[in-house]
Protein backbone atom coordinates (compact mmCIF):
# COMPACT_ATOMS: atom_id res chain seq x y z
CA UNK A 1 0.00 0.00 0.00
CA UNK A 2 1.06 3.36 -0.58
CA UNK A 3 -0.18 7.06 0.04
CA UNK A 4 -0.59 8.93 -3.83
CA UNK A 5 -2.26 12.00 -4.62
CA UNK A 6 -4.76 11.43 -7.49
CA UNK A 7 -7.33 12.78 -9.78
CA UNK A 8 -10.80 11.81 -8.12
CA UNK A 9 -12.44 12.38 -11.59
CA UNK A 10 -10.55 8.78 -12.59
CA UNK A 11 -12.21 6.70 -9.47
CA UNK A 12 -15.04 4.52 -10.16
CA UNK A 13 -17.20 3.69 -6.94
CA UNK A 14 -19.84 1.25 -6.74
CA UNK A 15 -22.06 3.15 -5.03
CA UNK A 16 -23.82 6.43 -5.99
CA UNK A 17 -25.50 7.03 -3.10
CA UNK A 18 -24.32 10.59 -1.48
CA UNK A 19 -25.11 12.25 1.53
CA UNK A 20 -24.34 15.87 0.72
CA UNK A 21 -23.80 17.21 4.54
CA UNK A 22 -20.82 14.56 4.20
CA UNK A 23 -19.41 16.23 0.58
CA UNK A 24 -20.13 19.75 2.06
CA UNK A 25 -18.18 18.64 5.01
CA UNK A 26 -15.49 18.01 3.34
CA UNK A 27 -15.40 20.86 0.77
CA UNK A 28 -15.18 23.13 3.58
CA UNK A 29 -12.97 21.12 5.50
CA UNK A 30 -10.69 18.54 3.28
CA UNK A 31 -8.62 17.34 6.00
CA UNK A 32 -10.96 17.12 9.02
CA UNK A 33 -13.41 13.77 9.77
CA UNK A 34 -16.86 13.89 9.63
CA UNK A 35 -19.24 12.42 11.92
CA UNK A 36 -16.07 10.61 13.73
CA UNK A 37 -15.22 8.39 10.25
CA UNK A 38 -11.93 9.29 9.13
CA UNK A 39 -13.51 9.37 5.35
CA UNK A 40 -9.82 7.41 4.18
CA UNK A 41 -9.70 6.84 0.68
CA UNK A 42 -8.53 4.08 -0.31
CA UNK A 43 -7.95 3.15 -3.73
CA UNK A 44 -7.52 -0.42 -5.53
CA UNK A 45 -5.78 -0.61 -8.78
CA UNK A 46 -7.28 -2.99 -10.79
CA UNK A 47 -6.91 -4.87 -14.67
CA UNK A 48 -5.83 -2.23 -17.09
CA UNK A 49 -4.59 0.34 -14.27
CA UNK A 50 -8.23 1.42 -13.61
CA UNK A 51 -8.91 2.66 -10.16
CA UNK A 52 -11.81 1.58 -7.91
CA UNK A 53 -12.76 2.77 -4.90
CA UNK A 54 -13.01 0.94 -1.75
CA UNK A 55 -13.46 3.85 0.98
CA UNK A 56 -14.10 7.51 1.11
CA UNK A 57 -16.29 8.46 -1.43
CA UNK A 58 -17.19 11.83 0.27
CA UNK A 59 -13.81 13.22 0.58
CA UNK A 60 -13.53 12.15 -3.48
CA UNK A 61 -16.62 13.82 -4.46
CA UNK A 62 -15.81 17.17 -2.06
CA UNK A 63 -12.06 16.81 -3.72
CA UNK A 64 -13.93 15.99 -7.08
CA UNK A 65 -15.80 19.21 -6.70
CA UNK A 66 -13.47 21.94 -5.92
CA UNK A 67 -11.05 20.90 -8.48
CA UNK A 68 -8.54 19.28 -6.02
CA UNK A 69 -6.31 16.22 -5.61
CA UNK A 70 -6.89 13.88 -3.45
CA UNK A 71 -4.30 11.51 -1.02
CA UNK A 72 -5.54 8.08 -1.15
CA UNK A 73 -3.87 4.96 0.20
CA UNK A 74 -3.75 2.75 -2.74
CA UNK A 75 -3.41 -0.58 -2.57
CA UNK A 76 -2.32 -2.76 -6.34
CA UNK A 77 -4.70 -5.43 -7.21
CA UNK A 78 -4.72 -6.46 -10.83
CA UNK A 79 -7.54 -8.94 -10.21
CA UNK A 80 -10.29 -6.66 -9.06
CA UNK A 81 -12.30 -5.70 -12.23
CA UNK A 82 -15.23 -3.49 -12.56
CA UNK A 83 -18.07 -6.17 -12.64
CA UNK A 84 -16.76 -7.66 -9.88
CA UNK A 85 -15.71 -4.56 -7.46
CA UNK A 86 -17.77 -5.43 -4.50
CA UNK A 87 -18.46 -8.80 -3.42
CA UNK A 88 -22.52 -8.17 -3.41
CA UNK A 89 -22.17 -7.56 -7.21
CA UNK A 90 -21.57 -11.14 -7.95
CA UNK A 91 -24.12 -12.36 -5.55
CA UNK A 92 -26.28 -9.63 -7.49
CA UNK A 93 -25.14 -11.55 -10.38
CA UNK A 94 -25.68 -15.04 -9.34
CA UNK A 95 -29.51 -14.05 -8.15
CA UNK A 96 -30.84 -12.72 -11.22
CA UNK A 97 -29.19 -15.72 -13.13
CA UNK A 98 -31.03 -17.83 -10.93
CA UNK A 99 -34.13 -15.83 -11.13
CA UNK A 100 -33.93 -15.93 -14.82
CA UNK A 101 -33.59 -20.23 -15.02
CA UNK A 102 -36.26 -20.87 -12.88
CA UNK A 103 -38.35 -18.39 -14.60
CA UNK A 104 -37.64 -18.96 -17.99
CA UNK A 105 -36.88 -22.77 -17.99
CA UNK A 106 -40.48 -23.84 -17.35
CA UNK A 107 -41.76 -21.18 -19.60
CA UNK A 108 -39.84 -22.68 -22.64
CA UNK A 109 -40.71 -26.01 -21.31
CA UNK A 110 -44.49 -25.60 -22.05
CA UNK A 111 -43.47 -24.24 -25.56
Amino acid sequence: MSRQRINPNKIIWHHDDLNEDAVAHYMEHPDKPYDGDSGTVEIEIGKNGQMYGANGRHRAEAARRTGRKLEANVVNNPERTQAFSNPGCLGLIMLVAVLLVSVLLPLLMWS
